[in-house]
């Protein structure tokens, strides 16, 4: 009959748990970073349905997202590495940030000022 009063059958459990602890928690982390920000105009105003797109510079892919109500834009989990971001909208000029550095785990914050687009000389 097998009792938790067994000492060796405490020991054994006991370091099976701590074993699986640090496995468990290296499987929750993530091997991607998180890029976020708000899209504002000039006057400090938040921008809704802006396209906002991440472009890795090394492998050429890109990653699109939208701004929500509140001007906010989120990719989850981008691949490390280094990107391009670009932002449009019609009736404003196209924002570009070049050589931006996304590391594993971490979150990168760029909120952006969109500028407005100058008008066709008549």
């Amino acid at each position: 009959m097998i009792s938790f009063h067994d000492k060796r059958l405490r020991w054994a459990l006991a370091a099976l748990i701590l074993l699986a602890f640090p496995v468990s928690a290296l499987m929750a982390q993530t091997a991607g970073a998180r890029l976020e920000g708000i899209v504002k105009d000039q006057s400090q105003a938040v921008i809704p349905g802006v396209t906002v797109t991440a472009v890795n510079e090394n492998t050429g892919i890109s990653y699109t997202s939208l701004t929500n109500d509140t001007g906010l834009y989120v990719f989850v989990t981008l691949p490390p590495g280094t990107y391009t971001l670009t932002c449009e909208l019609q009736g404003f000029k196209r924002y570009v940030n070049k050589g931006l550095t996304l590391n594993v785990g971490a979150t990168a914050t760029v909120n952006i000022v969109l500028e407005p687009a100058r008008s066709p000389m008549r």
